[in-house]
C-alpha cells in the first residue's frame, strides 16, 4: 500500500508517498532512502520502536553501535523512553511521553514531577542506565 508521510519542516510542508504497511515502516523507509528530517517537527510522532539509527535530527547525525534505545514498558505511563546519542558526542537527547531534551534536563523533570515516589525512582535507574552507556560510548570506540 502507498502511505503519503506529510511534515512541517523550516522550510514549507512536505509529502513523500512510500509503499508501506505502516506509518512507522513507511518512515524507516524515507529514513534508509536519505530524507534528511532536518527542520522536521515531529511534536507529538509515535515513534516507539521506530529506527532510525541513520536519521539526520537537526543537523546532528546518530552514532555508537546503539545509537537510539528503547527502554520501557515503565514509568508513570507505562511507556516507552527513547535516548538519542548523537555524532558529536554531545549530551543524549531523551524522549518520554511529551519530555523532549538532555538528559540533564530529564532528570531535573524526574525529580519536579515525579519527586520522592516509586516512579521517580524507577525514572532515575532508567536515567542512569542511558547516562552509563553514554560513558561507556563516550569514551570508547564510535563505529
Amino acid at each position: 500500500m502507498k502511505i503519503k508521510i506529510s511534515f512541517a519542516t523550516w522550510t514549507g510542508k512536505a509529502t513523500l508517498e512510500i509503499s508501506a504497511q505502516s506509518k512507522r515502516e513507511a518512515l524507516e523507509k524515507a529514513v534508509a532512502d536519505g530524507a534528511n528530517l532536518y527542520g522536521t517537527n515531529l511534536d507529538g510522532a509515535n515513534l516507539d520502536g521506530a529506527n532510525l539509527s541513520h536519521a539526520n535530527l537537526d543537523g546532528a547525525k546518530l552514532w555508537s553501535k546503539r545509537p537510539v534505545l528503547s527502554l520501557g514498558q515503565c514509568g508513570s505511563r507505562n511507556g516507552i523512553t527513547i535516548a538519542y546519542f548523537f555524532e558529536d558526542a554531545s549530551e543524549p537527547k531523551i524522549k518520554c511521553g511529551c519530555f523532549w531534551g538532555t538528559l540533564t534536563a530529564f532528570r531535573a523533570k524526574i525529580h519536579e514531577t515525579h519527586a520522592g515516589t516509586f516512579f521517580e525512582q524507577e525514572y532515575m535507574v532508567l536515567a542512569d542506565h542511558i547516562g552509563a552507556l553514554y560513558d561507556i560510548q563516550k569514551n570508547g570506540e564510535r563505529k
